[in-house]
């Protein structure tokens, strides 16, 4: 999780992580040169919760965060989730599923529900080699096997704009067995303060 300024936001993406019903999950928050009080109502927060862990590191951008933060990743699978945004209590549990029936399956995905200002379901186009040339066909919060992003060289951090898209791009070259759940697991929150890149 990259925070950067989420003080009001990041409790409820931490919440929906303990709600979540597969429990073998650890947290890394790396806080990314925040000016509020982000990073102590974080540390407040995870005092009592052992497998969730904050870092924090100069304002250098989402793309070089999540790469920061990815260097203390233990486990298999991996999954970006913003500071703002929600995952839906089945998240992990269905797609670690897909993982251990399919275990070629390289990438897990889902629709995503607006909520906040926009209240909706949307679903990107079904990912081909063709249309993730033409538009982004995955949310960033898509469940991935750690080594395959390692492998793929991270993100740009050249890139304040579209660095997920263009991670996708470079990760569906080589591991491109998706899998979508046809549900709203992801819930991304379109902000009132409508001053969200997306905006």
């Amino acid at each position: 999780i990259p925070a950067y300024n989420v003080e009001t936001t990041i409790i409820d993406a931490l919440e929906s992580i303990l709600a979540q019903t597969y429990k073998n999950i650890e947290t890394i928050i790396v806080d990314d040169g925040s000016a509020d009080n982000t990073l102590e109502v974080v540390r407040r927060f995870i005092a009592d919760k052992p497998f969730m862990y904050v870092y924090t590191k100069e304002n250098e951008g989402v793309a070089a965060t999540r790469n920061y933060g990815f260097q203390f990743v233990k486990g298999k699978y991996l999954l970006f989730l913003d500071a703002d945004d929600l995952i839906d209590p089945r998240f992990v549990e269905l797609s670690i599923e897909v993982f251990n029936r399919q275990p070629d399956v390289d990438i897990v995905t889902t629709q995503l529900r607006h909520f906040e200002r926009v209240n909706n379901v949307y679903a990107h186009a079904p990912f081909s080699l063709e249309n993730i040339l033409k538009g982004n066909c995955f949310v960033i919060t898509s469940m991935v096997k750690s080594e395959a992003f390692k492998e793929i060289g991270m993100f740009d951090i050249t890139m304040s704009f579209h660095e997920d898209w263009e991670m996708w791009i470079r990760m569906t070259e080589k591991y491109n067995n998706v899998f979508r759940i046809d549900e709203p697991l992801f819930w991304y929150r379109k902000r009132r303060s409508q001053d969200s890149l997306c905006d």
